[in-house]
């Protein structure tokens, strides 16, 4: 078997380094390609992996809305006041009314915004 001519022939070194060199960019350039996609990818799962759990946290949302809001419901506490507690309304005898009095500083501080 006979090698070809421009196969035999001594390629310069400078040469050699050029299409090394090249050869390293381009596969340099197939990785990072590569490791862009497969990011794009994995971001994107994430995105629909975040979505649906964003929908399942708005809908136990929901429902703990609707539980605190049957908790708080006046009836309810009332009944366990009563049946549970046994706790009865307060008679008029035994109310206690207080006057909400205003703190002197307080008129200082308004009369010197009006100024």
């Amino acid at each position: 078997m006979q090698i070809p001519k421009r196969f035999r022939e001594n390629i310069p070194v400078e040469s050699a380094f050029f299409y090394l060199a090249l050869l390293g960019v381009l596969l340099l350039l197939v990785f990072l390609s590569l490791r862009v996609s497969h990011e794009m990818i994995r971001v994107g799962y994430e995105i629909e992996t975040l979505k649906k759990d964003k929908v399942v946290l708005a809908r136990l949302h929901k429902e703990l809305l609707v539980e605190v809001a049957s908790l708080n419901a006046i009836e309810r506490i009332d009944k366990i006041a009563t049946e549970q507690l046994q706790m009865a309304p307060a008679l008029p005898h035994q109310r206690v009314y207080m006057k909400r009095i205003q703190p002197e500083n307080v008129e200082q501080e308004e009369v010197l915004i009006e100024q």
